[in-house]
């Protein structure tokens, strides 16, 4: 099986999750975090909306203030709810987009870096539970990562 397809078959875990902790800003800056019922949990390091009723409510370059933000008010808005369904655009950079309970969108949009020395991270989904994450590298590149678990 490809990295793609295990990546893929990953995702489709966060399907019916419930999302148990979600936070962004403060010290965390842009980076947003979600972590679900399943044991998935969601980095996102680069740009990311989220919307609700096809109305943006926050992306990673807004208000990072703490609890009061509005990255931290709408990354909240996804604590307790379930992820309906997701779409991973292979063609496009690899850019994932997640439903939830409410109309809740989550769009991550990966951003392409030609330099090879540049190391950040698009996103990175990390099953636990398997020991194992999928990365989407500022190359555009999926890594599967299975070391540093313990």
């Amino acid at each position: 099986m490809t990295i793609e397809k295990e990546l893929i078959k990953t995702l489709k875990k966060l399907l019916g999750a419930r999302v148990t902790y979600s936070r962004a800003g403060g010290g965390m800056s842009s980076i947003l975090l979600i972590t679900t019922s399943n044991h998935l949990s969601l980095w996102c390091w680069r740009y990311w909306e989220i919307s609700q009723c096809n109305v943006l409510l926050s992306t990673s370059e807004d208000d990072d203030t703490p609890i009061t933000g509005t990255m931290a008010k709408a990354a909240s808005l996804l604590e307790n709810k379930s992820i309906s369904g997701f779409m991973l655009d292979t063609v496009n950079e690899y850019q994932l987009w997640l439903c939830f309970d409410d109309d809740l969108d989550l769009i991550l949009f990966p951003e392409y870096e030609k330099r090879k020395c540049f190391k950040h991270v698009n996103w990175e989904l990390v099953d636990s539970e398997h020991k194992c994450s999928y990365i989407i590298t500022a190359q555009l590149k999926i890594i599967k990562k299975t070391e540093n678990f313990e």
